[in-house]
């Protein structure tokens, strides 16, 4: 067992996994809440950066995830790597900030969804952690935040990919929130171990 002294202490790297609301982006929050200094780095946010220079009169809220599916596939058929890059990119310049500054931070990727990003990550050191929320319960998020809800968008092929991805850590994420932190934190605990 850690000492609550090193807990906090010792930097990570995780990437998440999991269909859409399942909670990727709490797991990355609550990480923050409990105060690691943490750099969340997203692939969805080098493809919605260009979607919405490209798509300027498209509002970014409710997000419009049909339109974000069409283009980042397309996109992708252009160029598999056409996100890769600026976020891997992305990862090792912060990464290089942190050393220049002497500052340790850990990092949290909040989507990986395509076979290449997964590849990615694992090959920059990172620890998957698989983000699971029931279909119902995605679905109930989803209605909360105004997104439109379809079998297309739920069983897009971006959705599909990970179910035959292997996690290294799962995170159950049906319940409150308290649970979905009381996970995290025992998370923490796991990776700082193994880290040793």
């Amino acid at each position: 067992m850690i000492s609550l002294q090193s807990f906090g202490k010792k930097p990570f790297k995780i990437a998440l996994i999991g269909k859409t609301r399942s909670g990727k982006d709490s797991v990355a929050e609550i990480l923050y809440e409990l105060g690691f200094p943490i750099q969340r780095i997203a692939f969805g946010d080098a493809m919605k950066e260009m979607f919405h220079l490209a798509n300027p009169n498209v509002p970014r809220s409710p997000k419009p995830i049909q339109e974000y599916i069409r283009y980042g596939t397309a996109m992708r058929e252009k160029d598999p790597e056409v996100f890769v890059r600026p976020t891997m990119s992305k990862l090792w310049f912060e990464q290089a900030l942190d050393k220049g500054n002497d500052r340790t931070r850990s990092y949290v990727f909040t989507d990986v969804r395509q076979p290449n990003e997964l590849e990615a990550v694992k090959e920059a050191g990172f620890k998957i952690v698989r983000v699971f929320a029931a279909e119902e319960v995605r679905v109930a998020r989803m209605l909360a935040n105004g997104e439109s809800v379809s079998k297309e968008i739920l069983e897009a092929h971006t959705e599909k990919y990970m179910d035959d991805y292997q996690e290294d850590y799962l995170l159950v994420n049906n319940w409150a929130r308290d649970e979905l932190r009381r996970q995290v934190v025992e998370l923490v605990y796991k990776l700082i171990e193994e880290e040793g």
